[in-house]
C-alpha cells in the first residue's frame, strides 16, 4: 500500500514591540514604522488599520429627545453651538426618520456672533443614507472649533424625511463639554444650505450627536493590506500630525495588524503619543529638551549593515544601550554613561563586540535610564 502524505505549513505572523511612545509639540508631527514578520512558510495576508482609542477632548455628546416630530423634503437643520474652549471636532449624527433611501448632506458653518453671517466651512457631499430611523452619521472629518465663535452643525436632505426636535426651552442653552446649545435653527427649504447663511434664533434644539476629534491624527503612509512571502517582512510607517489647537495630553492610538495566522490573527499596537505645549527648555545648542524618556525604532528596518536609533532624556542620566540576539545573549553595548539632556542618536553597524559582522537575524535592542526601560526589535538583512 502506498501513502502519500501532504506536508504543509502555517504562515507566522509577528510585529516589532507592542508600546511606542512619544513626545511632540502642539502643531507638530512624527513620522514613526513598525514591521510584520511573516516567520512561517507560507505566504502571510495581512491588513493594518489605526483607531484612536483615548485622548484629551475626545469624546461623543448626545442630544436626544424625540417628543415633537415633522416631516418634509428638501430641509436643512441643525443646532448653533456657542464654543468656550477650543475643541477639535471628528464627526456628527443627525436623528432622521427615513423610508427610503435619501441624499444626505451634513455641514458645519462658522460665524462670529450668536446670529447673522455664517460662512459654511465643511461638507460631506451628498450621501445616499436610510432607509430607517436613528442616528445617521457624517464620514469622519478633522477641523477645530475655536473658542469664543459660534457654529452651525446639522444636516440636509431632499427628499421626505421625518426629523425631530426637543422643543427646548430657549435662553437656558443645553451644555456641551465644549460650550453649549444656543438655539435650534430651520435654514430655509432650501438643498443644500446657502453659503454662506443669515441665521436667526429659534427655540428649537433638533436631536444629534457631536464626536469631539482627540487632536491629534494618525494614519498609515503605506497600504493597508498585502502579502508577505514566508520568511520575509514588511514595513508599515505611520504620520501622526498634532494641530496647534490640540488640547495637552496622552494620546493612544491602536495600530491594529490583522493576518492569515491561524494560532496568532491579530496584534493589537499601543501607540502613545505626548503632546506639550513646549519642551522644558533648550540646550546650549538651541535644541529641545524632551519632556519624557523615550526610545524610538530603529531606522531603517530591516538593515544592512547600517542602522540608527534615536532617545530622549528630559534630564542628566546615565544610560545604557545594548544589543541582544534572538536567544537573549548580548552582542554588544553601544552605550554606557552618563549623557545630558536632550534627544540623542546611536548607531550599529551589525557588529558584535569584538567588531566581527553578525549574522543575519531578529535583534533586540534595550535601553535603560534610571527606572526607564525599553526595547525594539530589529532585523539584520543581508
Amino acid at each position: 500500500m502506498t501513502v502519500d502524505i501532504l506536508v504543509t505549513s502555517r504562515p507566522w505572523m509577528g510585529v516589532d514591540q507592542e508600546n511606542y511612545d512619544f513626545t511632540i509639540l502642539a502643531g507638530d508631527s512624527i513620522n514613526g514604522s513598525f514591521n510584520i514578520y511573516n516567520w512561517g512558510k507560507a505566504a502571510l495576508s495581512y491588513n493594518a488599520s489605526v483607531l484612536i482609542v483615548s485622548g484629551p477632548g475626545g469624546s461623543r455628546e448626545e442630544v436626544l429627545n424625540t417628543t415633537n416630530t415633522f416631516s418634509g423634503a428638501a430641509r436643512s437643520r441643525g443646532n448653533v453651538y456657542s464654543v468656550s474652549t477650543t475643541t477639535p471636532l471628528s464627526k456628527q449624527e443627525f436623528y432622521l426618520g427615513l423610508s427610503a433611501p435619501t441624499d444626505v448632506e451634513f455641514f458645519v458653518y462658522e460665524g462670529n456672533t450668536v446670529t447673522g453671517s455664517f460662512t459654511k466651512i465643511y461638507t460631506s457631499g451628498t450621501q445616499v443614507l436610510g432607509p430607517g430611523t436613528g442616528f445617521f452619521s457624517s464620514p469622519s472629518f478633522s477641523l477645530t472649533m475655536v473658542a469664543g465663535k459660534f457654529y452651525y452643525i446639522g444636516a440636509a436632505w431632499n427628499q421626505s424625511a421625518t426629523y425631530y426636535n426637543d422643543n427646548g426651552t430657549f435662553g437656558v442653552p443645553e451644555p456641551t463639554s465644549f460650550g453649549a446649545i444656543q438655539y435650534g435653527v430651520t435654514l430655509g427649504t432650501g438643498y443644500p444650505a446657502a453659503t454662506p447663511a443669515t441665521l436667526s434664533s429659534s427655540i428649537v434644539v433638533y436631536p444629534q450627536a457631536i464626536t469631539t476629534g482627540a487632536g491629534v491624527q494618525v494614519s498609515m503612509l503605506t497600504p493597508l493590506a498585502g502579502s508577505i512571502p514566508d520568511s520575509s517582512s514588511t514595513v508599515q510607517q505611520w504620520h501622526a500630525l498634532s494641530t496647534g489647537a490640540s488640547p495637552l495630553g496622552e494620546y493612544h492610538f491602536n495600530l491594529r495588524t490583522t493576518g492569515s495566522d491561524p494560532l496568532v490573527p491579530v496584534h493589537n499596537l499601543d501607540l502613545q503619543i505626548n503632546v506639550v505645549s513646549s519642551f522644558v527648555g533648550v540646550d546650549d545648542a538651541g535644541r529641545f529638551i524632551p519632556t519624557a524618556f523615550a526610545l524610538r525604532p530603529n531606522e531603517p528596518n530591516p538593515f544592512n549593515p547600517m542602522t540608527k536609533v534615536s532617545f530622549d532624556l528630559p534630564r542628566e542620566s546615565r544610560v545604557s544601550i545594548a544589543v541582544f540576539d534572538a536567544a537573549g545573549r548580548k552582542v554588544t553595548t553601544l552605550v554606557d554613561r552618563s549623557m545630558p539632556a536632550g534627544r540623542h542618536e546611536v548607531p550599529w553597524a551589525g557588529l558584535d563586540g569584538g567588531g566581527r559582522s553578525v549574522a543575519s537575524g531578529v535583534y533586540l535592542l534595550r535601553m535603560e535610564a534610571g527606572s526607564f526601560s525599553d526595547r525594539v526589535k530589529m532585523l539584520l538583512v543581508k
